[in-house]
């Protein structure tokens, strides 16, 4: 397959994850330090402080909310470094004090799980990412019901491990139930039921159901048209993984035509010097290499 499964989802979940982390620390303080950028370095001084706090917390043997705060500061620190290996570190940490205090059916728990297992996936941990992804599952399905947003990312994310762990009859499965979600909380003219759909694609495509594959990824596609533009990054994903269902059927000619068509946007919209005009540059040449 060219192209790959459109993953914006979990991004998504992230960035309300770091939404949720910020609120949290409002709560908390209300004196959230700003205008602070941060370079991600080993040696980065604002870590080093985060690391002095939590020590001198435990060293008292203090655990309340103000711990529980400095925790969060440095998660969400590692969040915006994209540390992985640190955020699991103290993401199982954070999660057990969040659970100490605001027990587990509470939002916060809820996003924290989901945070910890999107930063197992990241690592390559698809088997620990599943277990917290499921356990996140669970709660919120208790918390907001299953005709929730959140509980069709969870969804979403959950059978994105599976796929990559193989289990792609799994993902399919988790796949449809996140795009009843999405269908009914927003319906069909939304960018998280064409994420949906495209994912969806995806799944069959890697269990040779090539025919499925093209058929949501055009659907997909439309949708994404209509709401975002062809003059978007996402329309150009949903090419870019249609191209792909082309190619593993054998239409070499419809999937370069669709991968041109991609290329051009990414160019027009992200720049030459951008991942993913690299990815459709690869794709393209891709399916231009003669097959025997």
């Amino acid at each position: 397959m060219l192209g790959s499964i459109n993953k914006k989802k979990l991004t998504i979940c992230i960035v309300g994850f770091v939404t949720i982390l910020t609120t949290l620390l409002f709560f908390f303080h209300r004196n959230q330090h700003e205008g602070d950028s941060e370079t991600g370095e080993e040696d980065n001084p604002k870590e080093r402080v985060y690391l002095q706090r939590i020590a001198e917390y435990e060293k008292q043997g203090i655990k309340d909310t103000a711990y529980a705060n400095s925790l969060l500061d440095l998660m969400l620190f590692y969040d915006q470094n994209n540390e992985h290996l640190k955020a699991v570190s103290f993401g199982s940490k954070m999660v057990k004090t969040i659970k100490e205090i605001y027990g587990e059916k509470h939002s916060f728990y809820v996003a924290l799980l989901d945070n910890l297992s999107f930063h197992y996936y990241e690592i390559g941990d698809y088997s620990k990412a599943i277990e917290l992804g499921k356990q996140a599952l669970e709660v919120e399905r208790e918390v907001f019901g299953e005709k929730h947003p959140d509980y069709a990312t969870s969804l979403n994310n959950l059978a994105i491990y599976y796929s990559d762990l193989g289990d792609y009859s799994k993902a399919i499965e988790l796949g449809k139930q996140a795009l009843g979600v999405n269908r009914e909380v927003f319906g069909e003219k939304h960018p998280d039921y064409a994420t949906s759909l495209d994912n969806l694609a995806g799944y069959y495509s890697h269990l040779g159901n090539y025919s499925k594959a093209i058929e949501l990824g055009k659907q997909a596609l439309e949708i994404t048209k209509e709401v975002l533009g062809e003059k978007h990054p996402d329309y150009a994903t949903s090419l870019d993984n249609l191209a792909g269902y082309y190619s593993d059927l054998g239409d070499y000619s419809k999937a370069i035509e669709l991968g041109e068509q991609a290329l051009e946007i990414r160019k027009e919209v992200l720049g030459e010097k951008h991942p993913d005009y690299a990815t459709s540059l690869n794709n393209l040449a891709s399916a231009m290499i003669p097959r025997p």
